[in-house]
């Protein structure tokens, strides 16, 4: 019973549309991470068009439905070589296959409108498929590496086989060429088997080509694990990888091992909590939230414990990351210790006295600010003291500058011991010192203070074996009484410090004091 080829051809059609929709998945997902998948979906699209047009002959011109459906072939398998090209990055020049496949068109176009020639035509068709089937094989068998993968060494064995299909088909024509020249008046083996032969690598040559896709994402994969193992265990930072659930420790590498003092196999299966990395508890549950919430904790200074018990500051950045399907944390952390030690050294030398240790003029007024919030709100009164050493010129020129060196720190110490740990003590320049007093009841308790600091000045400063006398002068301005704001508290207390130091010094006075009394001395000295 002959073979119906228009049912062979509906089944290579549907076996063409299988394919166009497992190749359209795959250029869908990887079209942008690998190129030649775009020449792949449009083969399969052009095989398959040119099936319809096979089927439809008769029914639509000559034209379309031999010369348009070979050519949608011939153009399709070319499009396979081009894409194979692409996707493995050798390009070279495709003229010769534009020229081929331009002289197949006009040969074709002569053989089947011209003069009809079925004979000429198969010819032609098999000629041009091996030249282009040929250059596939070559380009995966022989052109690239041999460790390119096995997907890669079978496109090329089914571009072999499509080669040898071809070739022997055309040496059965020249052989025994047939003389009926309709395609689908009757269907013999030579006819029947080559189309088969075209089913069944179609299918293999789609599979092929999934496989390479495959072949290709394994590699990355293996590719990125290894950089991302050579980028874990060399990083100069401490890098953990913990599991999201328990936060058990999956690895760590070198960088954390000499940063924390725990080896591999002591940190491997056990818990942050359990190596006690955490200083502080509740740094570890704002990390926790942070990544639960953000999936991501960039730049987090935060207190760690050594194995050896000593503090760290690390500076912590995590991601969350998927490994075998299971969330996980891969985190690192740098050791910025002495960075942060430095750090607070200069905020100290930008905020605090070289000299003496006291807040410099900047942090007072930062102070004030914050303590005349407090006093507002909570209708508290305050006080600032104005003091300057006496006769601190002539111990300078009698003693020296290291002794003036000296009774300057010994002043900051005693005043510092003279008032609360809220009060502030502040070095302006040489030996000028001003207080801030915080929530102070008025002028009574002012007075105690001045009294307490001019008592703790009684005692000489001892320096190389000498007794250096310590005397201080103090003007005190009290808010809001005096004034509401810093500059006129400064301004109104240094003008009573100006009026004891020209009324016999060793002494204090209030600003709200108008008549021209002497200052007053602690009762130790009246």
């Amino acid at each position: 019973m002959p073979v119906d080829l228009r049912t062979l051809m509906l089944m290579n059609l549907i076996t063409n549309l299988v394919a166009l929709v497992i190749m359209g998945i795959l250029w869908g997902q990887y079209r942008r991470r690998y190129r030649g998948l775009s020449q792949w979906l449009v083969n399969i699209a052009l095989q398959a068009i040119a099936i319809i047009l096979f089927v439809l002959r008769g029914r639509i011109p000559d034209f379309a439905s031999i010369v348009l459906a070979n050519l949608a072939v011939q153009v399709g398998t070319w499009l396979i070589l081009v894409g194979l090209r692409e996707f493995f990055g050798r390009k070279s020049p495709q003229w010769p296959n534009v020229a081929l496949l331009t002289a197949f068109a006009l040969a074709f176009t002569r053989a089947a409108v011209v003069s009809p020639d079925l004979h000429a035509r198969t010819l032609l068709l098999s000629a041009c498929m091996t030249a282009l089937t040929a250059q596939i094989a070559w380009l995966m068998l022989v052109r690239l590496p041999r460790e390119s993968g096995s997907a890669t060494r079978l496109t090329g064995l089914i571009a072999l086989a499509y080669v040898a299909v071809n070739a022997a088909r055309i040496a059965v024509i020249l052989v025994r060429p047939s003389t009926n020249n309709d395609f689908f008046a009757s269907a013999t083996l030579v006819t029947v088997v080559p189309i088969l032969a075209y089913l069944i690598l179609a299918m293999f040559l789609v599979l092929a080509l999934v496989l390479l896709v495959n072949q290709r994402l394994l590699e990355d994969v293996r590719t990125q694990e290894e950089k991302f193992t050579k980028a874990f265990h060399a990083a100069p930072y401490a890098m953990v990888l913990t599991r999201m659930d328990d936060g058990r420790i999956i690895e760590v590498n070198r960088g954390f091992e000499e940063i924390t003092g725990y080896g591999h196999t002591e940190a491997v299966r056990k818990t942050t909590r359990d190596l006690r990395l955490w200083k502080k508890p509740d740094n570890r549950k704002l990390f926790v939230s942070a990544l639960s919430r953000y999936g991501s904790v960039r730049n987090m200074e935060t207190e760690f414990r050594k194995k050896d018990g000593t503090d760290m500051t690390g500076m912590l950045s995590a991601e969350t990351i998927s490994l075998n399907g299971q969330p996980c944390v891969i985190a690192c952390i740098g050791d910025v210790t002495e960075q942060t030690r430095m750090r607070e050294q200069l905020r100290e030398l930008a905020s605090h006295d070289a000299l003496t240790g006291l807040p410099n003029r900047r942090l007072f007024y930062d102070r004030f600010e914050v303590a005349l919030a407090n006093a507002t709100r909570n209708g508290k009164k305050m006080a600032v003291i104005s003091l300057d050493l006496d006769n601190f010129k002539d111990i300078n020129d009698t003693f020296g500058h290291e002794a003036g060196d000296a009774v300057l720190a010994e002043a900051a110490r005693r005043l510092a011991c003279s008032v609360r740990k809220l009060d502030t003590v502040a070095r302006f320049g040489g030996d000028e010192f001003v207080l801030l007093l915080w929530e102070t009841l008025g002028e009574a308790e002012t007075a105690e203070v001045a009294s307490r600091i001019l008592a703790n000045f009684d005692e000489p400063c001892q320096f190389s074996g000498k007794a250096i006398p310590m005397r201080a002068s103090l003007g005190i301005a009290l808010y809001p009484d005096d004034a509401a704001d810093l500059a006129t508290l400064l301004r109104k207390s240094d003008e009573a410090l100006y009026y004891v130091k020209s009324h016999g010094r060793d002494g204090y006075r209030l600003a709200s004091e108008r008549a021209a009394s002497p200052p007053t001395r602690p009762p130790s000295l009246s």
